[in-house]
């Protein structure tokens, strides 16, 4: 894939908050007198070095953390746009910290912290006791009931901290893998007395694009994607049925037309294999703005609308496309379809379009284990099936790259990022970089093709924040360096 792309911003580093923001913080919350000499305060950004440092020693002192976690650990520049950095600390530095959320950018209805850590010279001095208090003192000045917080199984210390203040485990809600196998475990807290008077107006997070002349207005909405559908007596979103549904065959000597828009998640798999399987002879793209791709034969009559049968039925049509769909392997990669289109198109589109905030929470949870467990898959090998790319790569990538570029800000704050699965994460920018995996108009559409002159369109808006990744759009053209000649 050969691409123009905009160099980075000389002066991106100016972009740091000078200081941090306090409008919605309470004057009795921005430093508390800690004794001998120590406070809990906000942080200085000339400080944000040390915190990394101190939350880097204090992760791997007596525990452990992958190499990728602690360089996430040092970037609190970063980090700070969307987060406080409180720190408690004497006159000779900084003994712990633990970033909130600012409140402004915060879409969940509960309160969080993360990466609460003391360094070893603060330690037995009750720190981690005092920041978790503070976080729990702002989330009720901010007006949450609740704190929901998530945790490394290997940080026992910590989860002794959260259990004696009086944190619940919730088994049920631990779904996110991260680090390569990590399944973070998930506590609450229920708050007392929240400010029943707090009013903080929402904002949109702050980003560090390095594009010049990006704009900034977002042109699709999510009305504009939601297909046809309902909702049960829960709020659950019932996506509606294909009228006609399964595999259909197609003669490459007929003529057909598919109407799909660009960047319409359903439809992205089909036109990847159209490409694939050098199928632009007989099948036409029609650029609609068709949510679920439609196909029809040349005298108009509908042939299929099942979009998660229409790729595989494209590459049976050709030899080409045949390989990537072998009969040996049908029955697997046919298992696997149906678990990217139920659990991952499905479940984000359940996610995004549900009728109450329930059944929200629990198909994003749902995604997000189903996620875990490819990532698990492709910790051991390049592709789904082994060295050879197929269907259900071709399915995957077409979902992992409209979640993270596209819908995942429609998600909420704190929302995973494909960057959370190192797995998935590098064999996507993989496929991304093979031939036929997108073309000019798709990429235009993802919002990651510049223009002439280094601008680039922004249809969704700028994708959330992703922590430790400086340009989400730019990380995204750095492909898989993985050896697997030995897999």
């Amino acid at each position: 894939m050969s691409t123009a792309w905009a160099q980075p911003d000389a002066d991106a580093e100016a972009v740091t908050p000078a200081s941090q923001d306090t409008r919605f913080i309470p004057s009795d919350l921005l430093a508390w007198d800690l004794g001998d000499g120590r406070t809990l305060r906000l942080a200085t950004p000339d400080e944000f070095g040390e915190v990394g440092e101190v939350l880097q020693s204090a992760f791997t002192t007596g525990c452990w953390v992958t190499p990728t976690y602690k360089e996430h650990l040092a970037g609190i520049a970063d980090r700070a746009l969307t987060a406080h950095v409180w720190v408690a600390a004497d006159a000779d530095g900084v003994l712990g910290a633990v970033l909130t959320p600012k409140p402004q950018y915060l879409r969940d209805p509960s309160f969080t912290f993360n990466i609460l850590g003391v360094g070893p010279r603060g330690r037995d001095l009750k720190l981690g006791e005092r920041l978790v208090e503070h976080s729990v003192a702002l989330a009720r000045a901010f007006g949450y009931s609740v704190v929901e917080i998530r945790s490394s199984p290997h940080m026992t210390a910590a989860h002794g901290l959260y259990y004696r203040y009086g944190f619940v485990r919730r088994i049920d809600w631990e779904t996110s893998v991260v680090d390569s196998g990590q399944r973070l475990l998930a506590f609450t807290y229920r708050v007392a007395d929240p400010n029943p008077d707090a009013a903080i107006p929402v904002e949109e997070p702050p980003t560090r694009w390095s594009f010049p002349s990006q704009p900034k207005e977002i042109v699709v909405t999510l009305a504009q994607h939601t297909p046809p559908g309902t909702h049960d007596h829960v709020g659950g979103f019932r996506p509606e049925a294909p009228r006609l549904p399964g595999h259909v065959v197609l003669d490459a000597d007929a003529r057909y037309r598919l109407d799909v828009a660009p960047d319409a998640l359903r439809g992205r798999a089909a036109r990847i294999a159209r490409r694939l399987a050098a199928a632009q002879e007989f099948v036409t793209v029609e650029d609609s703005a068709a949510v679920t791709p439609v196909l029809f034969e040349a005298d108009g009559t509908l042939l299929s609308d099942d979009w998660s049968a229409l790729a595989r039925s494209i590459l049976t049509a050709t030899e080409a496309g045949r390989a990537y769909y072998p009969p040996e392997a049908r029955a697997e990669i046919d298992t696997l379809e149906f678990l990217i289109a139920h659990d991952l198109v499905g479940g984000l589109e359940r996610a995004l379009f549900a009728g109450s905030e329930k059944s929200a929470r629990v198909a994003q949870r749902v995604l997000y284990a189903r996620l875990g467990e490819f990532d698990q898959t492709l910790a051991a090998r390049p592709y789904l099936l082994g060295a050879a790319v197929t269907s259900a790569d071709i399915s995957l990538f077409s979902v992992l790259i409209g979640f993270d570029l596209e819908y995942r800000r429609h998600l909420g704050w704190g929302a995973a990022s494909l960057v959370d699965y190192p797995n998935l994460w590098a064999y996507a920018r993989n496929l991304l970089a093979l031939p036929g995996f997108a073309d000019d108009g798709e990429l235009a559409a993802l919002g990651l093709l510049a223009s002439p002159d280094g601008s680039f369109e922004a249809p969704w808006g700028d994708p959330a924040p992703v922590e430790g990744v400086r340009d989400l759009r730019d990380a995204w053209t750095e492909p898989d360096d993985r050896d697997w000649s030995a897999a």
